[in-house]
């Protein structure tokens, strides 16, 4: 939108921020933090452990925005979860990894009882 827009320096400079901060180990840091208090605080302790309905987690090992451990922790904690790493695969799922999460969408949905 922002391209449409005309603006993009702006585009570029939110490019190099965010890529500054993912690579930035105190950022890291915090993020990790962040998402491991967001988990146990919010997401496990209510949410996801009333969800009962059939769940599948995909996650990129790789991803350093959302870690691996994010999925981890709802697989534990919702009844019907089933979670997939996908191997090297990084934050880009639906762009980059499109074919596979095709893939594993629709073996995930045909392998539900209804």
């Amino acid at each position: 939108m922002l391209k449409l827009l005309g603006q993009e320096q702006l585009v570029q400079e939110i490019r190099f921020i965010r890529e500054r901060f993912l690579h930035d180990p105190v950022f890291q840091a915090w993020i990790r933090r962040a998402f491991r208090l967001e988990i146990s605080d919010e997401l496990i302790n209510e949410d996801a452990k009333n969800i009962h309905s059939p769940t599948f987690i995909i996650c990129g090992e790789s991803d350093e925005t959302i870690p691996v451990e994010f999925g981890e922790h709802l697989e534990a904690n919702i009844s019907k979860a089933k979670l997939h790493v996908i191997p090297g695969a990084d934050h880009q799922l639906p762009t980059k990894y499109c074919q596979i999460l095709s893939d594993l969408t629709l073996n995930f949905l045909t392998s539900v009882e209804v």
